[in-house]
Order: structure tokens, then sequence, then C-alpha cells
């Protein structure tokens, strides 16, 4: 059930994308839309959780993001560190506990007006809708950015593969009924997450790339850079074999993804 004013303003907004956080992407023609969903798939460390909060943080857009796999103290390190330039080292040793880590950089503060979290552990389906919409009952809009850190940490009776299908296809549906530009971070299979290189399609944990509008697919380079590889874009190039790839400028220890 929606007012009448918001769904035409969801209509109207549909398939228009986030503001630009990424360069890289952007020469890529691949954006983060509205009313569609988004996978980001890649091995552990391959940078999924840093593109994600980096995104959550820059577009400065009302937004939602569940950290299931992540705890509070690593996101706020993570986010202190990106909007001050020091690395995630020194922010940990200077700052022993969450409390101190808003002590020392007040920068994080800002993120307040327009980011909230979910840390629930294992969120249903049934917990995210129920999450976006207390947002909106808070704010008066559903969340133009809804961000899961990950799919596998969803929780399913379904079998494993089962699972993850339906809570991407879920995630898709509610993309389209908010509006949201909804993006669920997910792994690779096995042989993937240790293999060089740009993964393709194939690669994705699942088979649950069916309902993705934009699929990307993230690897470390030689010299420790994130590579990002398009492997399937419904408003633009893709290949599926990871052939469309480029180059973040990469700081990691300093959570930064241009």
């Amino acid at each position: 059930m929606r007012r009448l004013t918001q769904a035409a303003r969801q209509r109207d907004e549909a398939g228009e994308p986030l503001p630009v956080v990424f360069p890289t992407l952007a020469k890529m023609d691949a954006s983060f839309r509205r009313a569609q969903s988004h996978l980001v798939a890649g091995a552990p460390g391959a940078g999924k959780s840093v593109l994600a909060r980096t995104l959550a943080v820059r577009a400065q857009v009302p937004a939602l993001y569940f950290s299931p796999d992540g705890d509070e103290y690593t996101v706020l390190t993570s986010i202190a560190s990106m909007v001050s330039g020091d690395s995630i080292s020194l922010i940990t040793a200077r700052c022993p506990g969450p409390v101190d880590v808003l002590t020392e950089y007040p920068q994080v503060y800002d993120s307040d007006s327009y980011l909230r979290f979910d840390f629930t552990p294992a969120p249903s389906i049934s917990d995210i809708r129920d999450e976006v919409a207390a947002f909106e009952e808070s704010w008066g809009e559903f969340p133009q950015l809804i961000v899961i850190d990950s799919l596998r940490n969803i929780f399913s009776e379904a079998d494993e593969y089962t699972a993850m299908r339906q809570s991407m296809e879920s995630l898709t549906i509610l993309a389209r009924e908010t509006g949201a530009c909804v993006v669920a971070l997910h792994h690779l299979t096995g042989a993937w997450e240790t293999d060089a290189g740009p993964p393709p399609l194939g690669a994705i944990e699942g088979k649950v790339s069916k309902f993705p509008s934009l699929v990307l697919t993230l690897y470390r380079g030689a010299y420790s850079d994130v590579g990002v590889a398009v492997v399937k874009n419904r408003f633009g190039p893709a290949d599926f074999a990871g052939k469309h790839h480029a180059f973040f400028e990469t700081d990691l220890s300093r959570a930064r993804l241009i």
C-alpha cells in the first residue's frame, strides 16, 4: 500500500541512475539505478564491502545498509577511513572501540543524515521488508539505496542454492515495489576464489544472475589493485566472459575505490 504521490514519484524515477560515485564504472557505462536490483560478486577480500560502503556514503541519498556479515566496529572504522583519509590500521590502533571512533572522527556523523544500518546477523526477507517499511515510516519515503552485505547471509529454510535464488528474486521485486536501487553482495564459486583475472558470469555462486539488471565481478590484480568486470548490464555494454573490465584507483588500506 502506497500513497498516490509516492507511487507517482517512484514510477517517474524508475531506472534513473544514482549520483555517480565511481568514475571507473561511469566510463564503462555501468550505473546503479533506482527500481533495479544489482549484484556485486567477488572472492573474500576483493573489495565488495568497500565498494558498497563507498556507494552508500558518497551517493548521499537516503540509504539502508544491511550488514549481517560485518559488525559495528568494522563498519565504523571503514567509514572513518573513507571520510578522513587515515588508514584503517591507524584508526584501529588509535580507537579500541566504536565510541572511540566516533569521538576521534566526528566526520562519521555526517552520514547519519541519510544513512541507516541494520546489523541483524541473519535477516530473513521478511525482516528486510519490515526494516524498509520502518525506514519509510520514519523518513516519509522509501530508501533510494538498499545494500545487502551479503546475499548468503539472508536466512531461509530452503536449501542453500534455492534460498539464494529466491532471495535475489525477492530483492528484485523489492526494488520495483519501492523504487530503490538494491545492491546485493555475493560470492564466487570455489575455483574462482583464487584464480587471477576477471571472473565471468558463470563464476557467480548459485546461478543468481538471472534477476539483477547489472552484475559486476571484482578481482585482485597483480599489484593488489581491484579490478571490475561488467558481466551483465541491461542498460549498457557487458561481456559474460569478463572481457569488459577495468581497474579502480585503489587503496584498500584506506577503504578507497574510485
